[in-house]
C-alpha cells in the first residue's frame, strides 16, 4: 500500500481530480466516493423527514365535531382556548403540541336496574312471565320507592358535549373504561361513561324514593323522569361549583327517557308480583278515565250554562261567597267595630255587583234564563199597572156604593159566561145541592187530557155521577 503524506489531510469535499488521483489508491478513493454519496442521501432523507414532520401537524375535523389544540399536554390558551371547526387545521406536531376531536352531537347511556336474566332472555331481550327465585340484593338490581314498593328500569340519558375545553381537561384525563377496545357497547368507550352513569344513578335512587311505584310506572312518568334530569342537572352544577366542570348538559325535558325494548316498558314491577301490579294499574287506569270523562263533562255543562267565561264567573262567586261569610261571621260576634264591619259590607256588595255585571254579560243559558225571567218580569209588571189601574178607574165607585159596583161587575161576567159558546150551562132548581169532586193525584203524562184540548169533567150533584162534557181551554177548567 502507498504511503500517504500525513500532512495533507483530505477533507472529503475536495474535488478528486487527475493531480492528485496518485496519492489515494483505489480503496480509498472508493471509500470517499461512498461516503460522499451517503451523505447527499443522508441530508435528502433527513429533509424528507422535516417535511413529512411538519405535514403530521395537519388533522381534520368532522361534522358534528370540536377539535381544540393542546400543547405539552395542556389545552392551548388555557380554558379560554380556542375550538376550532369542521375543516382542516395545523399544530406543531408531538411532543411540541397535539389534538384532540370531540363529538358534539347527541349521546346516550343507558342506566339500567334490572333483575338478574337467563342467557335466553338476555339474547331476545323478552322477559319470561314468571320465576321462580326471589329478589336479591347481590344479583339483582331494583329502585325502593316511596312507598316501600319495588320497580325495575331501562333507562337512557341523552346528553351533549357543550363546552369542549372543560371536558378535555377534566374528563379526558380520567381512567379510561374497562371496557376493551374491541367488545362491549359504544357507551362503554366514553371517557365519561363512569361518572356520568353514577351521577344519573345517584339522582334516579334520591327521586324514586319520594314517589309512589304506580305515579313512576303510570301517568306521572314524565314528571318523575323530568325530576330526575332536574336532579343530574343539580349535581352537574355543583360539580362545576367546586371547580371540576365537565362541559356535559343535559336537557332538563328530554334528558331522561324511559323507552320501551323489545315490547317490555322502560319501567316495569318484578316479575313476582307482575299480575297484582297489573291489576291495579288496570284500575287505575279506569279511574283516570272516568275522572277525565267527568271533568269534560262538566266542561261541556258549565260552557253550555255560562259560555267560555264561567271559569272567571265561578271565581268571582266564590269571592263573593267569601265575603258572605266573613260578613256573617262579624256580625254573628257582636264585637266588630262597626267602621270595619261596613268595609266588609261594601267588599260584599262590590263582589256581587261584580258577579252579576258577569252573569249578564256571560253567553249560553244564563243568558237566555235571563232573558226570559226579564220578560217575564215586564209581563208582571205590565199586569200589575193594568190591574191597579182598573181597581184606580173602580174606586170611586166602590167609594159611593159598593153593593151596586159588585152587583155590575157580576152581571157583566154573567152577560159574558152565557155569551160564550165553549161554555156549558146548567139550569138549577132553587134548594139543589152541587157537589164538585176535584181529584187530587196528577194525571198521567198519557192522559187524555193531555192528548185532547178539550176533557171530561165528572160533577157529582146529590150523589149522582154525571158526565158533563166541558169545552174549556186548561186554564180556566180549574176555575170551574
Amino acid at each position: 500500500m502507498a504511503n500517504v503524506n500525513p500532512s495533507h489531510e483530505h477533507t472529503g469535499t475536495e474535488p478528486i481530480g487527475p493531480g492528485n488521483a496518485d496519492a489515494l489508491d483505489a480503496a480509498n478513493l472508493a471509500l470517499v466516493e461512498g461516503l460522499h454519496k451517503s451523505f447527499w442521501v443522508l441530508k435528502a432523507i433527513m429533509v424528507v423527514l422535516v417535511v413529512l414532520y411538519a405535514l403530521s401537524g395537519w388533522f381534520s375535523v368532522k361534522p358534528n365535531e370540536v377539535g381544540i389544540i393542546t400543547r405539552f399536554g395542556s389545552v392551548a390558551g388555557g380554558p379560554t382556548g380556542e375550538i376550532l371547526r369542521p375543516g382542516w387545521h395545523w399544530s406543531w406536531p408531538y411532543p411540541i403540541e397535539g389534538h384532540q376531536r370531540v363529538s358534539v352531537s347527541e349521546r346516550e347511556l343507558p342506566i339500567q336496574f334490572i333483575e338478574k336474566r337467563t342467557d335466553e332472555e338476555e339474547i331476545s331481550g323478552k322477559l319470561g312471565y314468571k320465576f321462580n327465585d326471589r329478589l336479591s340484593p347481590d344479583r339483582d338490581d331494583y329502585l325502593v320507592t316511596g312507598d316501600a314498593n319495588i320497580l325495575h328500569s331501562l333507562l337512557k340519558v341523552k346528553y351533549r358535549i357543550t363546552d369542549p375545553i372543560a371536558y378535555v381537561n377534566h374528563v379526558k384525563p380520567m381512567p379510561k373504561p374497562d371496557a376493551s377496545v374491541t367488545s362491549g357497547p359504544l357507551h362503554e368507550h366514553f371517557a365519561e361513561y363512569s361518572i356520568l352513569s353514577n351521577l344519573t344513578r345517584d339522582a334516579v335512587i334520591e327521586i324514586s324514593v319520594a314517589w309512589k311505584a304506580l305515579e313512576i310506572r303510570g301517568s306521572r312518568q314524565n314528571e318523575f323522569l323530568g325530576e330526575v334530569a332536574v336532579c343530574v342537572i343539580r349535581k352537574l352544577n355543583e360539580l362545576k361549583a367546586a371547580g371540576t366542570p365537565l362541559g356535559i348538559t343535559v336537557d332538563p325535558v328530554t334528558g331522561i327517557v324511559a323507552p320501551k325494548t323489545a315490547g317490555n316498558e322502560g319501567v316495569y314491577p318484578p316479575r313476582q308480583v307482575q299480575k297484582d301490579f297489573d291489576e291495579v294499574f288496570a284500575t287505575q287506569t279506569r279511574k283516570a278515565q272516568e275522572i277525565a270523562k267527568a271533568e269534560a263533562d262538566a266542561e261541556e255543562l258549565l260552557t253550555q250554562a255560562a259560555g267560555a267565561a264561567h271559569p272567571a264567573i265561578s271565581k268571582a262567586i266564590d269571592k263573593e261567597f267569601r265575603a258572605m261569610l266573613a260578613v256573617s261571621k262579624a256580625e254573628g260576634h257582636g264585637n266588630t267595630d262597626d267602621i270595619e264591619l261596613a268595609g266588609l259590607r261594601n267588599s260584599l256588595e262590590e263582589k256581587r255587583a261584580e258577579v252579576e255585571n258577569m252573569i249578564l254579560a256571560a253567553s249560553g243559558q244564563v243568558r237566555a234564563i235571563i232573558r226570559m225571567s226579564q220578560v217575564y218580569k215586564d209581563a208582571i209588571e205590565k199586569e200589575a199597572i193594568a190591574d191597579w189601574k182598573k181597581i184606580e178607574a173602580l174606586l170611586p165607585e166602590y167609594r159611593r156604593n159598593p153593593d151596586i159596583l159588585f152587583a155590575r161587575l157580576g152581571a157583566e161576567n154573567y152577560a159574558v159566561a152565557l155569551a160564550n159558546d165553549k161554555l156549558t150551562k146548567w139550569w138549577l132548581y132553587p134548594g139543589n145541592e152541587v157537589r164538585i169532586k176535584i181529584q187530587d193525584s196528577p194525571r198521567k203524562p198519557d192522559d187524555e187530557t193531555d192528548r185532547d184540548p178539550t176533557f171530561r169533567r165528572k160533577v157529582t150533584i146529590d150523589q149522582d155521577e154525571v158526565d158533563l162534557k166541558g169545552i174549556l181551554p186548561r186554564s180556566t177548567a180549574l176555575r170551574q
